[in-house]
This record gives C-alpha cells, structure tokens and sequence, in this order.
C-alpha cells in the first residue's frame, strides 16, 4: 500500500483531532473518508479504521502506515490521548501541511522553465533542423556550422537527453544523501515544532525527537537521547538576539523565545526561498525564452527576409 504524502497524513491528522475535539468515534471519521475521498488517503483511512476494528488504538492504527510522518504523528496522538486535549495534533497537521507547502513550491517553480526547455528542444529537433537540412543550398544559406549542428540534431538527438537525464538522477541521489530543506527552513520547523511540544507538556527528549523529525535536520535526528541542554539544541535556541526575561513561568519563556526563533529562522528561509524558487526559476524562464525567439529569427525569419532582398 502507498504510503500518506505529507498533505495526506495532514488532513488524517486534522479529521482525528476534530473527531476527538467534538468527541466522536475516529473510526467514524475514517469510514467517512474512505467512502468520500479517493486514491492513497481513502487507502489510508481504511487500513485506520480496520486497525481500530481489530482494537487498536488510535496511534496504533496511524504508525502501522508505516512513514516517517505517520511515525511522529502518532507520538502527538499518544499525547493527546493522554491529556484529553487534541491541540497538539492540529499543530502538528499544520506544521506538516507548512513543510509539505515548502517543499511543493519549489518543485512547481521549476516545472515551467524545464517545460519551455523541453518544448524548444522539440522545436529544434523536429522542425529547425530538418527545415535547415531540407532548404540549404537550394532556397536559403545558412552558416555552416548551423547547418553542421541542424545535421547533429538530426543524427544525434537522443544524447542530450541522455546526458540531462543522466544529470537529473545525479541530482535527485544528491538531493536524497542530504537534507530536504536548507538549514534555515530546517531550524524554523524544528523551533516551531519544539514550541508546540513544550507547550503542550511533551517531555524534553520527546519533543526534541519529534521536533527534529518534523524538520527534516539529519544532524538533530542523529542525536541520541537529545534535550533541551544538548549543544545542537541549546545552540539553535540560543542563536543570535533572544528576548528579555519578562515572565518568571519557565514553559512560557521558553515557548516565548522559540517562536521568536522560529520566526527569525523563517524569514531569513523565505528570502533563501524566494531567490531559488521565484527569481532563479523566472530568470531562467526568461533566458529561455529569449533563447528560442531569438533562435527562430535566426533559423527562419532572418534567411526568409535576406532572400526576398537578394530578389
């Protein structure tokens, strides 16, 4: 069976807090999805409620789909059930949904420039090149070397594709060896998802644990037994300006001081954010794209125009 995406395991999440906040059976909940919804969360919500049929328990049921995030999220759930108070999982299904949000604006700023990147080549291959081979000498003269590359094309056009997709699983095995967010977005989840933990009464090691698998940080989830006094951890909390000691209550300066954080952590990963996933990608767009106009005014306007003046 697949396993929930982020965005999936989020809205299990949420319909198990809301069926724990007004108090219903979550078994409930998860017939209720598996008979509206479709696809990898209608599976998901079946195996749940199978899961509660054969007496599980709620967290049981969710670990036993078997991802990482399903994993914390049933930590949460434990909590909750604990404290009778199911905040914590709807901080956790937002904290998860914000993750997800980062790492899909990413990818879908890239679709469009590779998309005008694929489409130019197709372009190139099936109709520049054999326009310049089919015309040449006959109608129109080109450079040489432009036609010497229209006959490559032609002959070789199955190697640069080879070549970027041999570039493309470097990549992916690069990306998947390191960690998914870079590091300022990293900390501002890890300090988010900490301030909910400390808030909520979760125990130091606990909350670090979750935290740091919330965040992706492979050096925080590497950690063994790790607490709040534990150098990685005390030197996140620690970085750079923190607020005064205006509140004598422990909880709540800490809680305090993580989200200021979080969010000293958040801006400077929206800026990162905004320069790799809006200003590169609209750069490259426009490289392209400029790229191919200009590739057709030379290839085809430009010879069309120059012979109608030699007439």
């Amino acid at each position: 069976m697949a396993k929930p995406s982020d965005l999936q395991a989020a809205s299990l999440l949420e319909e198990i807090a809301c069926a724990m906040q007004v108090g219903t059976p979550v078994i409930d909940s998860m017939r209720r999805l598996q008979n509206r919804r479709l696809g990898s969360i209608t599976r998901s919500a079946r195996k749940i409620a199978e899961g509660l049929d054969r007496g599980e328990s709620v967290a049981d049921a969710v670990e036993a789909l078997g991802s990482q995030t399903t994993s914390q999220a049933a930590a949460a759930i434990r909590h909750a059930e604990s404290k009778g108070n199911p905040e914590l999982i709807e901080r956790l299904a937002a904290q998860i949904r914000r993750r997800a949000d980062m790492a899909r604006e990413s990818r879908l700023s890239w679709f469009y420039p590779i998309m005008l990147l694929v489409i130019g080549y197709l372009v190139a291959i099936l109709v520049m090149a054999p326009l310049v081979r089919r015309l040449h000498g006959r109608d129109f003269q080109w450079a040489p070397w432009l036609v010497d590359l229209a006959f490559w094309l032609e002959t070789n056009w199955w190697l640069p594709p080879a070549v970027a997709g041999a570039a493309l699983v470097i990549g992916i095995a690069w990306i998947f060896t390191r960690d998914r967010f870079p590091k300022d977005a990293r900390r501002s989840l890890f300090c988010d998802a900490l301030a909910d933990q400390v808030e909520h009464g979760v125990t130091e090691q606990d909350a670090v644990k979750l935290a740091a698998g919330l965040s992706g940080d492979s050096d925080l989830m590497s950690l063994s037994d790790p607490d709040l006094e534990t150098s990685e951890v005390a030197e996140i909390i620690s970085a750079g300006d923190m607020l005064p000691d205006v509140s004598s209550n422990v909880q709540q300066l800490l809680v305090a001081r993580l989200r200021y954080k979080g969010a000293v952590f958040a801006e400077r990963a929206r800026r990162h954010r905004y320069f790799w996933s809006r200003l590169v990608p609209r750069f490259a767009m426009v490289v392209v794209g400029c790229g191919l106009t200009l590739s057709y005014v030379w290839w085809v306007i430009a010879p069309v125009y120059i012979q109608v003046a030699q007439w």
